[in-house]
């Protein structure tokens, strides 16, 4: 079964040249987690990467692995379908990068991005949207579909209130997007199941990880988490995340570096740190945490 996820890794990766890259590696897992368990995600960037582009990235990553669809809502509150979707429902269009309609919901794509969503006033149409999986249309709920991911792209030097911050189980940063990014010949899964089945492996972690792990959740514990401690669920979700990155690795079994890269995706949005809190600040502030913790053997 290993092998069997490993070809995301092994395919999507080179694609955008980014083999060797281990925050590339951090998403691309962070972001089949979010898919396979349906949590939702933040991706903060500096003002000088075009949401767009990160739009672009994301479309290619998820629909690499599986056909999904792709939806973005923008800062001006249209939609705009991206990638195959566009192009089938305007076979004349040679744009990948969106084509906008107003008639169409952004939240009954399997994901759906929202540009600048630290700019919006009033974000809990969206939240409850997330919350309840189901959307109202001309006074219609409409269930989302099955998958359903909400990507909210953020400015890293910006920061959300914290039953916002709430509704999201990952944080990824970008500091640079690829300099290429491939066009998508052909899906990794048929289908959302196959994708299932794939990354349904058993992976094992020794004593020594297993007390690595807990002792970076603890030095966290101890920090002014906007929770006042990690959650339960986050604590559980750190878990299956870390197994995942081992299983696209085409690992049976964690290491270190597993736990290195993941660790940061689950926490670095929890913080309320003394003073100017924001995105880029709780992230230094993890990875010092990281560092002060010896790394088993």
């Amino acid at each position: 079964m290993t092998n069997a996820a490993k070809v995301i890794f092994e395919n999507i990766l080179p694609g955008i040249d980014q083999v060797s890259n281990p925050q590339y590696r951090a998403m691309v897992s962070t972001l089949v987690t979010a898919l396979k368990r349906e949590e939702h995600v933040l991706i903060s960037s500096p003002s000088s990467i075009d949401e767009r582009g990160i739009a672009q990235l994301i479309e290619y990553i998820v629909c690499s692995i599986f056909p999904a669809t792709v939806a973005v809502l923008t800062k001006d509150g249209s939609t705009r379908l991206i990638g195959k979707r566009a192009r089938h429902m305007s076979k004349n269009s040679k744009d990948d990068t969106g084509i906008s309609y107003d008639s169409i919901s952004p939240f009954l794509s399997n994901v759906c991005i929202v540009e600048c969503f630290d700019k919006i006033s009033d974000a809990s149409p969206i939240i409850k949207v997330m919350r309840e999986l189901a959307v109202t249309i001309d006074d219609h709920s409409e269930s989302v579909p099955i998958p359903f991911l909400l990507i909210a792209l953020v400015n890293e030097k910006s920061h959300l209130p914290r039953n916002t911050l709430g509704a999201f189980s990952f944080h990824i940063n970008i500091q640079s997007l690829p300099s290429t990014i491939s066009r998508i010949e052909s899906v990794l899964y048929q289908g959302y199941d196959s994708f299932l089945q794939a990354l349904s492996a058993q992976v094992f972690s020794h004593r020594d990880i297993t007390t690595y792990i807990s002792q970076l959740v603890l030095n966290v514990d101890c920090k002014p988490l906007i929770t006042s401690f990690i959650e339960v669920k986050t604590k559980l979700l750190l878990n299956k995340a870390i197994d995942d990155c081992a299983i696209l690795s085409g690992r049976d079994f964690v290491m270190p570096d597993d736990v290195q890269e993941i660790f940061p995706m689950l926490v670095t949005h929890k913080f309320l740190l003394p003073g100017h809190t924001n995105f880029r600040n709780c992230l230094n502030f993890v990875q010092k945490l990281i560092d002060t913790i010896p790394v088993p053997i």
